[in-house]
């Protein structure tokens, strides 16, 4: 794979895991995160491999144009974008306030919203391309004490999806991996260093690693996938078979 391919969120979990999953396939990476130092070490893990990183807050609509620029500057298109990057948050709905909705809903729509804009401008400067939006089980149903999570995720998938209709004449598929249960670091947070407590709900009895993630990531976003857009990939164990 000599594919140009962009990773939003790359500094950790799942978005980490794709990288390097992209990496082992011969791509040309360019990797942005807010967590800097876990970014140049990534790239250190990387060595020779071709492959950039740049501090980018997706929530700051300058910061993933930036991004997209980077990969047109040094590599002059861009195949691929996965948009990893995301912020979570934990409690009863009246116990959320404003600042939280917004920071919740400026990462994880808006700031998917304003990357995708920029990627798929220079998608279509290069007569096409795939962009694969990370969702979560709460894409789809509730989630007890992650309303506005969950809320921002059921945004991504319908983002997406229209997405997918409106590009679909520009040879630039949409579509969306849906992770269940997955031993990240968020997953850590939100259970309070317990994950056990939420694999236990998995039928496969267990939480999945980021890289069984990113492999279906980078099967979605491959050419092996040509003729699949707009659809909403679960990778939970079965979770969600019931």
């Amino acid at each position: 794979m000599s594919k140009v391919v962009l990773v939003t969120g790359a500094s950790s979990g799942i978005g980490r895991a794709t990288a390097l999953e992209f990496a082992k396939r011969g791509a040309r990476l360019v990797l942005g995160s807010r967590g800097e130092e876990a970014g140049t070490a990534l790239l250190k893990e990387l060595g020779d491999m071709p492959a950039l990183f740049q501090r980018t807050d997706v929530a700051i609509e300058a910061d993933t144009r930036a991004l997209v620029d980077l990969a047109l500057e040094r590599f002059g298109r861009l195949d691929v974008a996965v948009n990893s990057a995301a912020l979570e948050a934990r409690g009863s709905i009246e116990a959320f306030d404003e600042a939280t909705y917004t920071r919740v809903f400026d990462a994880n729509v808006e700031g998917m919203f304003f990357a995708m804009k920029a990627q798929i401008a220079a998608m279509r400067r290069g007569g096409g391309g795939s962009i694969v939006n990370l969702s979560s089980t709460g894409g789809s149903r509730g989630m007890p004490n992650m309303a506005i999570y969950v809320a921002s995720k059921h945004a991504v998938e319908g983002l997406s999806r229209a997405a997918a209709l409106d590009l679909a004449a520009s040879n630039i598929r949409v579509n969306v991996v849906a992770p269940g249960p997955t031993l990240t670091p968020m997953l850590s947070r939100v259970t309070d260093g317990h994950p056990e407590a939420f694999a236990r709900r998995v039928p496969m009895g267990r939480a999945g690693a980021p890289e069984e993630v990113a492999r279906a990531i980078v099967w979605l976003a491959s050419d092996e996938a040509s003729f699949v857009s707009g659809v909403v990939l679960p990778v939970n164990g079965g979770l969600t078979a019931a």
